[in-house]
């Protein structure tokens, strides 16, 4: 594409001396090839410089930056907000895109809802396709791509892939990050859903209220003109939710033991799934599901609203309820031990995500129950003795382990962890502590092991370990 095409999308007045065709774009200069334009992204004007000095080197064509003295030989164009130009560049650059566009954001639940809104979605016929923490996920291409929400011209390059295979409907997590950074800026979703809001990233975002506010920007400046926002009515933040909707025009779908459109009347949990009932816009429907985790009745209802909001009939929405499965690492029954045990993985990596993970999880149980976890490095640290506390109270046994430490003292973030559950045992390699606790487990007891789900690494002193809790656990097997 032309320079001059990508500047005019993105609102940059500038001409250029010469007009180049354009064979790619980042934002990353260390992924910068001839023929690029990179987008600089840079809190300070020396790492600017810096980033600067890298595209050239690798060859780029063009810059766009928010400093306007680059000096690299290169033309550099000026954009007042750097991330918004670049992303209205690439919605330009990639296209088209599937036609339908959903997005999900909240503290837990996430990953699973878009999951399901994707299940849903096959179950009707439609080729659909999810991204978040898992990768991308379709019938036609599958990826796994390390991030909830990736930088914009990653995200749109793949939406734009998926979209030449034939895939219309596309369901996205929207993280608190992604959102205040603009990563998907340009975008427009016909339908989104907020889960719930519990302490989490307070290291980036300092406050809740911060926290809070970062989440509402899915519903303030990337919706439709008349989208439709899935909101969860059991949810203290639900009035101050559909009062930030209904100012911006938003149709609204309310859901939960509270929902006036989704409500759930019913839940019997058991132990290879449970068995719902529900309202739907006044008809009442039974639902018997193999999800596991009481919690993942909420996830199952907002990806229902999620779908029926992009316009899918409630008929056909609700029919996929039975077929829906756990994706992988969100309360996955991994394998059954020798003597009887239950194993089952989860991501749960906050106080509310162990909770809900741990009471959930005692309706399947019926000896002991176990889990096994710990707390990530370089992250929010006040999270630690109270998730060790939740241990404490909602576990039979608890086994306190490595996370991905990071670059923090591993044995110093046990420690605060064990400070609210002194009488847990201590293992300081994860491998060992999964096998000590299927070993020890007897039949009718549930092993958790929380914290890491899908992930296949282990991060310590800022290297990547392969490491993966299923595949630990299989080997045990």
């Amino acid at each position: 594409m032309l320079l001059s095409k990508l500047l005019k999308a993105a609102n940059i007045s500038d001409i250029p001396e010469r007009d180049t065709e354009i064979t790619g774009l980042t934002v990353d200069s260390r992924k910068a090839e001839p023929g690029f334009l990179c987008a600089i992204l840079a809190q300070d004007r020396e790492t600017a410089q810096r980033y600067a000095d890298n595209a050239a080197e690798n060859g780029t064509a063009a810059l766009v930056s928010e400093y306007k003295d680059i000096q690299t030989g290169l033309p550099v164009y000026y954009a007042e907000n750097v991330r918004r130009a670049i992303a209205l560049m690439s919605k330009s650059f990639f296209t088209p895109l599937p036609a339908t566009l959903t997005a999900v954001t909240g503290t837990n639940g996430k990953t699973s809802t878009v999951s399901f809104v994707r299940q849903i979605w096959k179950h009707a016929g439609i080729s659909g396709a999810s991204f978040g923490t898992l990768g991308i996920e379709s019938d036609v291409f599958s990826e796994y791509t390390g991030w909830t929400t990736a930088d914009c011209v990653t995200l749109d390059k793949d939406l734009h892939k998926i979209a030449g295979l034939g895939v219309t409907h596309a369901a996205l997590e929207a993280s608190s990050h992604g959102l205040v950074e603009n990563r998907l800026y340009g975008l427009k979703f016909k339908s989104a859903g907020f889960t719930n809001l519990t302490q989490d990233h307070l290291d980036y975002h300092k406050t809740m209220e911060n926290y809070f506010a970062a989440k509402t920007l899915l519903f303030t400046d990337y919706m439709e003109e008349n989208g439709c926002a899935v909101l969860n009515a059991d949810i203290p933040q639900y009035a101050k939710l559909e009062e930030i909707c209904r100012s911006r025009g938003l149709s609204i779908i309310s859901y939960g033991k509270n929902g006036k459109d989704l409500q759930l009347l019913e839940q019997n949990l058991h132990k290879v799934g449970q068995d719902l009932t529900i309202k739907v816009f006044g008809k009442e429907y039974r639902a018997a599901m193999k999800i596991t985790g009481s919690f993942q009745a909420w996830n199952a209802l907002c990806a229902l609203g999620t779908a029926i909001g992009a316009g899918l009939d409630p008929q056909k929405a609700v029919a996929a309820l039975p077929a829906l499965q756990n994706p992988e690492g969100r309360m996955e029954l991994v394998g059954v031990t020798p003597q009887g045990a239950s194993i089952f993985v989860d991501f749960a990596h906050t106080p509310d995500g162990i909770e809900n993970a741990l009471k959930s999880l005692r309706h399947h149980t019926e000896n002991k129950l176990w889990i096994v976890f710990g707390c990530g490095g370089n992250r929010d640290k006040t999270k630690r003795p109270k998730m060790g506390a939740l241990a404490k109270d909602l576990a039979d046994k608890v086994i306190v382990t490595d996370d991905n430490p990071r670059f923090e003292d591993p044995a110093q973030i046990r420690q605060e962890i064990l400070a609210a559950v002194p009488g847990a045992e201590e293992f300081d390699d994860r491998a060992k502590a999964i096998r000590y606790a299927m070993q020890k487990a007897d039949d009718g007891d549930v092993v958790l092991v929380a914290g890491k789900g899908h992930e296949e690494g282990q991060i310590i002193n800022g290297k990547v370990l392969p490491f993966n809790d299923k595949k630990e656990i299989l080997k045990n097997l």
